[in-house]
């Protein structure tokens, strides 16, 4: 994606979640916070890293971050191939798909405060691809 898209004034005030091996930066986040909700965004991990539950493990990181913050609703705008993804962590589509970037999205709701949310696990190992 064009720098332009990534870059904006709120990474200054976001949490930045950075997942590291052997030095190396292999995913990363970002969290955008207000008072009692949560937005994530540049979710990503590196195409040598992936189906290795790194991005699960940092989302799943996330929650429990917003959760001890007292965050009740965590939104995110979520690439269309991959709400399965998110919807495993708990999250539930809401509205109808939308284009950002040119690239098909869907937005995402997770509610902290809803009777069906647990706590999740907090650590996980990451393999060297090596």
């Amino acid at each position: 994606m064009p720098e332009s898209i990534e870059l904006d004034d709120r990474d200054q005030s976001a949490c930045h979640l950075i997942a590291r091996c052997n030095q190396e930066t292999v995913a990363v986040m970002r969290i955008l916070l207000k008072t009692d909700t949560a937005k994530f965004g540049r979710i990503a991990t590196h195409p040598h890293y992936r189906n290795q539950g790194i991005a699960t493990t940092m989302v799943r990181q996330a929650i429990a971050f917003c959760h001890l913050a007292g965050i009740s609703t965590i939104s995110l705008n979520s690439q269309s191939y991959i709400t399965q993804f998110y919807e495993k962590l708990g999250f539930k589509t809401e509205g109808k798909p939308f284009t950002e970037a040119g690239i098909p999205h869907i937005h995402m709701l997770l509610n902290l405060s809803a009777e069906d949310y647990c706590e999740l696990p907090l650590h996980q190992a990451v393999a060297d691809p090596g």
